[in-house]
């Protein structure tokens, strides 16, 4: 059984010399299974993974001829589906730490998810740990970037 399909997909972005093709005609389907995917720096793996869970922000676009979930093409559903979608996802993660006592490390450029998910963070700028402070607490950030970064999730919050 299929629980995901990704047919033709394709992430590209505007650049000053032409479109940078990230992820050029990628399909596989996924069963029960746990499936790895292997390549070296800017091969495409994370912008895969962004791509299906429709993580590219413009000016980056996503063609695909579909990303289906059980059957469901993610490249129809609204925003707002998409975001229980990724919370799918989160939730199971979420209860394995739980359960198992686990640790876990979460990468990701969006402040506002992070925020939702975790209890603590290190804000990394220019290959550097400035800041880390516990989520509850991000109001009372320090540093000029952590700064930088509350804004733009407002603004996205906001207008997103």
């Amino acid at each position: 059984m299929k629980l995901l399909d990704i047919d033709d997909l394709w992430v590209r972005f505007p650049t000053s010399t032409g479109l940078f093709e990230a992820v050029r005609g990628v399909s596989f389907s996924l069963g029960r299974e746990r499936l790895g995917v292997v390549g070296e720096s800017g091969s495409g793996k994370s912008m895969t993974g962004r791509a299906i869970l429709r993580l590219i922000r413009p000016p980056g676009e996503v063609q695909a001829r579909h990303i289906a979930l059980q059957g469901v093409n993610l490249l129809d559903l609204p925003k707002k589906a998409m975001r229980a979608v990724r919370g799918q996802v989160l939730s199971v993660i979420d209860r394995l730490v739980e359960e198992r006592g686990m640790g876990l490390i979460f990468i990701s450029e969006d402040l506002n998810l992070v925020a939702q998910f975790c209890d603590r963070m290190l804000i990394m700028y220019a290959g550097r740990v400035v800041e880390t402070c516990p989520v509850d607490d991000l109001h009372a950030a320090q540093h000029p970037f952590t700064h930088h970064l509350l804004e733009s999730a407002f603004r996205f919050v906001r207008n997103g």
